[in-house]
């Protein structure tokens, strides 16, 4: 009997190395590149998420749970995947919607003043990718003096959000767009859009256009490189 009272103990204080003291901690960053380490399933314990690049060469999201790993190879309409191993990389994880558990933002490649990005969740153990409007399903964020793009949760948890820019119109008017979505499974919905044309010092004056970008309001993990 003594025995057995031991045995239990040593389970619930996570010593002898079984599943619930596994789940506690974040698995291991080997092979992966700009990793982080966050809640992406909504079960208790924390997930290693990161890029890797595989022969080809081809570049892979991979999410490493406690007892195994999903991945899905990240390909962009706009990049070629030998320029996307050097500039592909987690942004970090969003609280997008009420769903348990954290969105994966990831950068899939860079132009010279304009990033592009995707977004991923977790569903009963399958990583998927959530579509985007524009850019073939990708956003994008950043800009330069000539145009600036951004993407931002309405509100932390909320499912809805903004992707809006604006671009030069001649040569002191920016026409701005602001357009709100709703996440409604993998897909945004449209709910709203808002055009203006605006004088240039007036231009980005909505909360979505604040740094860093992107998700400034929504993103709960991020990753130490921003670029």
């Amino acid at each position: 009997m003594a025995e057995v009272v031991v045995v239990l103990l040593l389970a619930l204080l996570g010593l002898l190395g079984g599943h619930t003291s596994h789940r506690a901690g974040c698995p291991p960053a080997s092979g992966l590149h700009d990793s982080v380490c966050g809640d992406v399933d909504g079960r208790p314990g924390q997930e290693r998420v990161g890029v890797q690049i595989r022969r080809g060469p081809s570049t892979w999201l991979v999410v490493r749970f406690a007892d195994y790993s999903a991945g899905v190879r990240l390909e962009s309409v706009e990049s070629t995947n030998y320029s996307m191993t050097a500039q592909t990389f987690v942004n970090g994880l969003a609280a997008i919607d009420r769903r348990p558990g954290l969105e994966i933002v990831v950068t899939v490649h860079e132009g010279a003043s304009t990033a592009f990005g995707q977004v991923f969740k977790v569903e009963n153990g399958v990583l998927s990718r959530i579509v985007i409007p524009g850019y073939g399903g990708e956003f994008a964020y950043e800009g330069s003096v000539t145009h600036f793009e951004v993407i931002d949760c309405a509100r932390r948890r909320s499912a809805l959000i903004w992707i809006s820019g604006y671009w030069l119109s001649g040569t002191s008017r920016y026409n701005q767009q602001r357009t709100l979505y709703r996440l409604i499974g993998d897909k945004l919905v449209r709910v709203r859009r808002q055009n203006s044309r605006l004088a240039i010092e007036k231009a980005g004056r909505f909360p979505e256009f604040a740094e860093p970008q992107p998700f400034p309001h929504c993103l709960v993990v991020r990753s130490e490189r921003t670029h």
